[in-house]
């Protein structure tokens, strides 16, 4: 057994994280790169043999996701199999030493056989050489071949829940398809959690958008179910990604074109619950030769009611004072989201690239919020009736500049992205707040309250990724990231002083900047030692930030040197056992708008406030993998994190005053076991059920008292697949989350079920479904809170219930080659934007 533990030097074990450098950060940097590479490529052994080779089409191109079957001589039975790169290659490593052919294949293609060859001790590598498809007899304009993924997909290192083509998804936004992944909890506030752990980094085709994961939400939401291929749920990524996330990294895969020529897809949606919404979509794509010109146009109508209680009581020395608050709220919701981009070929070897998108997000909303205040509060009133309405556009414009040239040998490949994002968010609100006795008379006249809030962020990022085999069971990945990150936060409340004259309110207008420079360098080594496969990464950030509330006139600044291990070590146990090892270090840094000191206020007892001393939290994460027959895997986990960033509701009892505010616990400890098992019942009838039960216990000196909570939890899915006739299929999808603990919040069961069936018409090219979302309408979100002398509970009850019909059609050419899939360089800092809404 060997151990392997990774400790910080004295001078980075600080709290604060920080301190000051004396020599230039990214020398620092690629020094230490430089000699972690020197000491990996000592580390390797080579005891199987390889193959590699090439597939083309019948114009000599290569064929991108060409599948390739390793077949054993003696009987055809497949051995192993992997699929072409974007430049057609192939590679399969630690091949046993036997007989073997190769065969490849391509839907709309017929498949080829390569010759037989041996691998032996004398002759351990075999190059195939290129494998020429060519197009099959059977015409795809006219005979239209269509296979269905399983809905959920498990590998050793990561879940994948796929959307595309399930009949759920029509209607439904991403988040509301988000919500249905396997260990994945979305809260009240739309905070996104991971077995039970906050501090989940949300990606989106690999690229972080620097978002908080509200605002991350909040696009999501305004985003048709329609347009996601697949969402990957990753719980330990490598060192080729940013350290961000103490809980892991979920990506959210959009739909790509795959075909040659002239194609495209046109959908349509309709649902009806209390309201109605509408979505609609056009994806085109042209590829030839020498480029590949696509684009993408959406506009998704959202419309809903909402409900929320809020009942809390604070003592007092003449009894408690009970606040029981109800809010009503309809939202009406259009986005807008184009994406164009164009790769152009300069050689069968490089490709540079532009892509662009932009999104629109238009949000009206109306809400009466009424508290009934009862007990000896001291005031006249016990009503307060808020009467709001809002006015938010909020926009996204990303640019992204690539650049991907391969080298000669397999997998030698270099990849350069730029890229420039800027967020928009300009937001107008308008309250009008009446006070009434106990008899419902006013008692004095209503006060209006307007407000002008103004949130941008710029970001600018440079990536640079490189990958070389240094022999059959060795190779390496490295690169170098540097980002930036501005953000200028300015709200503005005016008072009606007399009729519609408006005055300042210096006391609640404010202006926050923030300012962060990281710069990363990361190498991620994976060989082979004797029987284990072992990937062996090491990344550095280094991290310089500086916020300005520019109202209090206060300034503060951090700075932190960090580094972040991974290791994973893999093996066979028999034939029908795989076991895989792994550890990581992680880190949560705290998003921008939660570092704002100012205070928000919804009125005299209900506020939020940020607090500029929040640290970053940091994460040891440990996993056990185990597989059988790579068909059903299950993973033990245990993870602690420091200094771990939480939201939390404090309570001034004087004032009778309830606050948001987040603070950093001292530690959380989270266990979990998670499994998932196809269980095929009929030919036509597939089961899955995902289980992810965890236990988290959080520990820390907080306000109202020490904390010291934990509760065992659990996240079940229950999938039903049936294949109903050729052409037609149903699903049911149920999901359950058990009661949960998450510091002081105690989280009520909740549950729902998706029912929906697709038919495939018009030879296949077409596609109508219907589905009804939370059939028997019982999702909901309840917890409370009783901790020191906080009593506190809260029901929230969306517009969950949806009747909805969809209908796409599939046009133009149906030769199969898929478009480029980019990761650009900020696909991790928008992750932390928190605008003002």
């Amino acid at each position: 057994m060997v151990a392997v533990t990774f400790v910080d030097p004295p001078a980075f074990q600080q709290r604060t994280d920080c301190f000051t450098l004396k020599i230039s950060p990214m020398k620092t940097l690629i020094k230490i790169l430089s000699l972690m590479c020197i000491c990996c490529l000592s580390m390797f052994a080579q005891d199987t043999g390889s193959v590699q080779g090439s597939v083309i089409d019948e114009r000599e191109m290569p064929m991108e996701f060409a599948n390739v079957l390793l077949l054993n001589a003696a009987d055809s039975s497949l051995v192993k199999g992997t699929i072409s790169d974007s430049l057609g290659q192939f590679s399969l490593q630690n091949v046993p030493f036997n007989q073997y052919l190769i065969s490849t294949r391509s839907i709309g293609f017929a498949p080829v056989y390569g010759p037989l060859f041996e691998l032996s001790a004398d002759n351990p590598n075999h190059d195939q050489g290129q494998m020429r498809l060519g197009e099959s007899a059977i015409s795809l304009d006219e005979v239209v071949v269509k296979s269905r993924k399983p809905t959920v997909e498990l590998y050793a290192d990561k879940l994948v829940m796929n959307v595309e083509d399930n009949p759920i998804a029509t209607g439904n936004s991403a988040l509301e398809l988000l919500k249905q992944a396997p260990g994945v909890t979305v809260d009240h506030q739309d905070n996104i959690s991971l077995k039970g752990q906050a501090g989940v980094l949300v990606i989106i085709d690999g690229k972080r958008s620097y978002l908080s994961n509200q605002e991350v939400a909040k696009m999501l939401d305004g985003m048709s179910g329609e347009s996601v291929q697949k969402i990957e749920v990753i719980h330990n990524p490598s060192s080729k990604y940013d350290a961000e996330g103490t809980a892991g990294v979920i990506n959210i895969v959009m739909m790509k074109d795959k075909n040659l020529g002239l194609n495209g897809r046109a959908s349509l949606t309709l649902a009806r619950g209390i309201s109605t919404n509408r979505s609609s979509g056009l994806d085109l794509n042209y590829r030839e030769k020498r480029f590949n010109l696509f684009g993408s146009y959406q506009v998704n109508t959202r419309n809903e009611e909402e409900t929320l209680w809020i009942d809390r009581r604070v003592p007092t020395d003449e009894g408690p004072v009970a606040f029981d608050q109800r809010m009503d709220q309809i939202k009406d919701r259009i986005t807008y989201s184009t994406r164009v981009g164009l790769d152009v070929f300069l050689s069968d070897k490089t490709t540079v690239g532009l892509l662009v998108n932009r999104r629109v997000w238009d949000n009206d909303s109306e809400s009466v919020n009424v508290t009934d205040i009862s007990g000896n509060s001291g005031e006249e009133f016990a009503e307060i009736r808020v009467l709001g309405e809002s006015d938010n556009r909020f926009t996204s414009d990303t640019y992204n500049v690539n650049l991907s040239h391969a080298f000669d040998q397999q997998g030698h490949q270099l990849s350069i992205d730029a890229d420039y994002s800027r967020y928009d968010d300009p937001a107008h609100e308008l309250y009008e707040t009446i006070l009434n006795d106990d008899a419902g008379t006013l008692v004095s006249a209503s006060t209006w309250l307007r407000s002008l809030s103004h949130s941008k962020v710029d970001i600018q990022a440079l990536k640079l990724d490189y990958s070389r085999p240094f022999s059959e069971s060795l190779s390496l990945e490295t690169g170098l990231k540097a980002s930036r990150v501005n953000t200028d936060n300015a709200i503005t409340f005016e008072e009606e002083v007399g009729e519609w004259n408006w005055e300042v309110d210096e006391d609640r207008s404010n202006q926050f900047v923030f300012d962060e420079k990281i710069y990363a360098a990361y190498a991620n080594l994976s060989t082979r030692i004797a029987k284990f496969d072992v990937q062996l990464g090491l990344r550095s950030e280094y991290t310089v930030s500086d916020g300005n509330s520019v109202t209090l006139d206060q300034q503060f600044g951090n700075e932190y040197l960090k580094f972040f291990p991974t290791l994973s070590l893999s093996h066979q146990v028999g034939e029908k056992h795989s076991l895989s090892y792994s550890y990581s270090k992680r880190i949560g840094r705290p998003n921008y708008e939660s570092l704002n000191p100012f205070i928000y206020y919804l009125d005299q007892y209900t506020f939020s406030r940020g607090n500029p001393y929040l640290q970053p939290e940091f994460s040891h994460n440990f996993n056990v993998t185990h597989g059988f027959m790579n068909f059903i895997y299950t993973t033990f986990s245990y993870s602690r994190t420091n200094d771990a960033i939480s939201e939390l509701l404090e309570q001034d009892d004087e004032s009778l005053s309830t606050f948001q505010t987040t603070r950093n616990f001292s530690t959380t400890d989270n266990l979990s076991l998670n499994i998932s098992a196809p269980v095929p019942l009929r030919d036509w009838w597939m089961m899955r059920m995902s289980v992810s039960a965890w236990y988290s216990q959080f520990n820390s000196n907080i306000s109202s008292g020490q904390l010291d909570s934990g509760a065992p939890a659990a996240n079940v899915h229950l999938m039903n697949m049936f294949e109903i006739a050729e052409g037609l299929q149903a699903q049911t999808s149920t999901y359950y989350q058990s009661p949960l603990v998450w510091g002081i919040y105690d989280l009520k069961s909740q549950w729902a079920t998706d029912v929906g069936v697709s038919k495939e018409v018009m030879k296949g090219r077409g596609e109508l479904s219907f589905n009804v979302q939370d059939i028997f309408n019982t999702q909901q979100t309840r917890l409370t809170i009783d901790h020191g002398s906080i009593d506190f509970a809260l029901k929230q009850k969306d517009e969950t219930r949806r009747f909805q019909i969809g209908f796409s059609y599939n046009f133009g050419k149906r030769t199969v080659k898929k478009s480029r899939s980019r990761s650009t360089a900020t696909e991790e800092e928008q992750n932390r934007v928190n605008s003002s809404n």
